[in-house]
């Protein structure tokens, strides 16, 4: 089974060139769009033809969600796993990792990110570069770590929740379903309800 890349942008990019860094150009069936990105503008990508998600089939291909949208790509893996598709683990050579810890399905670790003991990390989850996710961290489903975020030890984020680049998040903190945090934002409290956050020293504001 080939390795079907789902999107055909920024985040599959990086996606498309740590699987290069694992040497593994032979497996890669191609980037794969829903048909109405088809475009005779856009038809392919890296010289490699960009096809519909509709030419996609279970016995011949396994699935890698290359979208950093965190609802979109539960969406979509929700509906790919209704029809049986199998997901793909992709973590880059360049990434620092432990033997234990455990990641889920789908899930994306890129390079020059840090996992150390004992962290959970749920499926289709986006670990981006340069991210550090310290000791006994749980991750969530559908949830993007974004560059240069770190979440000190035993940090929980919830399902579908984006950390923002260059967050820090301090030990202990919850981070529930479903938040949005600004780039650069220090949390040293639990946030408890949906929302976009911009935290800025002792000030929280949810947009």
């Amino acid at each position: 089974m080939k390795i079907a890349i789902i999107g055909a942008g920024g985040h599959a990019k990086e996606v498309y060139h740590s699987i290069l860094q694992q040497q593994r150009e032979d497996e890669i069936a191609g980037f794969y769009v829903e048909p109405q990105y088809l475009t005779s503008d856009i038809s392919s990508f890296y010289n490699i033809p960009i096809k519909s998600i509709e030419d996609l089939d279970t016995e011949k291909h396994k699935i890698h969600i290359a979208i950093g949208d965190s609802e979109l790509r539960a969406r979509m893996y929700q509906a790919f796993k209704e029809f049986g598709f199998k997901f793909e683990t992709i973590i880059d050579p360049r990434a620092n990792i432990p033997k234990n810890f455990i990641l889920g399905e789908g899930s994306y670790v890129a390079p020059g990110s840090t996992i150390t003991s004992d962290a959970k990390i749920g499926n289709c989850v986006i670990i981006n570069t340069g991210s550090i996710i310290s000791h006994d961290c749980e991750i969530h489903d559908f949830c993007t770590i974004s560059p240069g975020a770190i979440l000190c030890g035993d940090v929980r984020i919830g399902e579908r929740s984006n950390i923002g680049a260059g967050c820090v998040i301090r030990e202990k903190t919850w981070i529930r379903d479903r938040v949005i945090l600004a780039m650069g934002s220090v949390v040293i409290k639990n946030i408890l309800d949906p929302g976009t956050y911009i935290i800025q020293g002792n000030s929280t504001k949810r947009l």
